[in-house]
């Protein structure tokens, strides 16, 4: 019979054997990543491709990728019923509301030198708050670029912008070129062939171009800037085209009367997500440029997608290992600019992107450079807490681009109303 002493051994040995190994039977760790379904579906494909080798490369955790057409609001329910998600790719102009919140985790914790390395500062310091923190990694860059159609160039006589030195493709060019374009048989101000198309699109482009923007910063702004010199200008600049001129579509047009319609030639307000789909088929010849110098340069708008960590995930370090997975390799970044037709952020992915996207200009290179130019705006209007300043912006702006009011006394309404908001704002903290 075996004694006492031999018996407590042994129980102690199976008891160090089980604990020695505990990762036997354990669950894995699940990571779920909710994404925007604005993104679309070839987006939705990226992801799931990349969950098979993820979890093949990191055994112990799995992917749960989950879909929704409002987001940011799910999140907030699904944080408020103690499920939040731990990964998301939101849309930044949604992002402001959460920010404010702390409903996202610092990615400056996560950044090692090397993956740092890989981001151009410019986009870190896009999306880094006034306090510091990083609030998503960035994965693509969409670039708003010079669009043309070809044919209506050459029959015009005119050199295609990718032609000219990029000193020479300024406003005042782009505007003669409008003016030749143009193509207005019955004299009613509605043109058959509009020169310029929706110029009205992105006006915080030109304000750039001009040398400010709408407001003191990008991030959680605190003055307004609507009465500046180069935000006036550029409005003006934009209201010309439109009453003065009559090469660009007003408010009050629309329908298909877009390049990609054949009903426009010159297009500044755009990015490549149109390339595999309004331009796929289309019955011209076609090329892009950058974007035309405006009176300070000739930055453009690039919208930065990525991905965002929540604050209440459980298991941060499994998320940031897909996000750093989804986002910096180089096997994911060229999976997505194939389902998509994204441009990647590595620039040396970005480099051959006509290696994985088919179809693209002759240029495409100007998609790239316009991407890395220092003054370019990442968050169009800005992230701003109080949706009423934006929506005053807007709505003043639009009652230029009807005809209803001028440039002028519409930033200055905008402005009397966006102040008084932010000094309300000021108040409150």
């Amino acid at each position: 019979m075996l004694n006492r002493q031999t018996v407590v051994l042994s129980l102690v040995l199976a008891v160090a054997l089980i604990v020695s190994l505990p990762c036997l039977g354990a669950a894995p760790v699940k990571i779920t990543h909710l994404s925007s379904a604005s993104h679309s579906e070839s987006w939705q494909d990226f992801l799931r491709e990349m969950k098979a080798p993820f979890e093949q490369e990191n055994p112990g955790i799995e992917i749960e990728i989950i879909t929704d057409a409002k987001p940011d609001e799910k999140f907030l329910v699904m944080a408020a019923g103690g499920i939040a998600p731990d990964v998301l790719d939101l849309v930044t102009q949604v992002t402001a509301p959460l920010i404010a919140q702390d409903m996202f985790m610092d990615l400056n914790k996560f950044l090692d030198p090397q993956t740092r390395n890989l981001i151009p500062p410019a986009m870190l310091n896009a999306l880094t708050t006034p306090s510091g923190l990083l609030f998503m990694l960035p994965v693509e860059v969409y670039s708003i670029v010079t669009w043309y159609n070809l044919d209506m160039i050459r029959q015009a006589g005119l050199t295609p912008p990718a032609e000219l030195k990029p000193e020479e493709w300024t406003w005042e060019r782009m505007r003669e070129y409008g003016r030749k374009l143009t193509v207005d048989s019955d004299g009613d101000g509605v043109a058959e062939i509009w020169g310029l198309d929706r110029m009205r699109s992105r006006p915080y482009i030109q304000t750039v171009q001009a040398g400010s923007n709408f407001f003191d910063r990008d991030i959680f702004p605190t003055k307004s800037l609507l009465l500046s010199e180069p935000v006036v200008t550029a409005i003006e600049f934009i209201e010309k085209l439109i009453w003065q001129d009559r090469v660009t579509q007003p408010a009050t047009v629309g329908g298909n009367t877009y390049l990609y319609h054949n009903r426009a030639a010159i297009d500044v307000v755009d990015g490549p997500g149109i390339i595999g789909t309004r331009m796929k088929g289309v019955p011209f010849e076609w090329d892009v440029a950058l974007q035309p110098y405006g009176p300070v340069n000739n930055a453009t708008n690039v919208s930065l997608n990525g991905f965002q960590i929540s604050a209440q995930t459980k298991n941060p370090e499994a998320a940031w290992k897909w996000v750093k997975f989804v986002g910096t390799t180089e096997r994911a970044q060229r999976s997505m600019a194939t389902h998509t037709g994204r441009l990647p952020m590595l620039a040396r992915v970005a480099r051959t992107w006509n290696t994985c996207v088919p179809d693209l200009p002759p240029n495409w290179m100007a998609f790239f450079e316009q991407s890395v130019h220092p003054d370019n705006v990442f968050l169009k209007e800005g992230l701003v807490t109080d949706a009423r300043i934006t929506n005053t912006l807007n709505n003043q702006l639009m009652r230029v681009w009807r005809g209803e009011v001028s440039a002028r006394v519409a930033l200055e309404e905008a402005d009397r109303i966006i102040t008084a908001l932010f000094a309300e704002a000021e108040s409150a903290r």
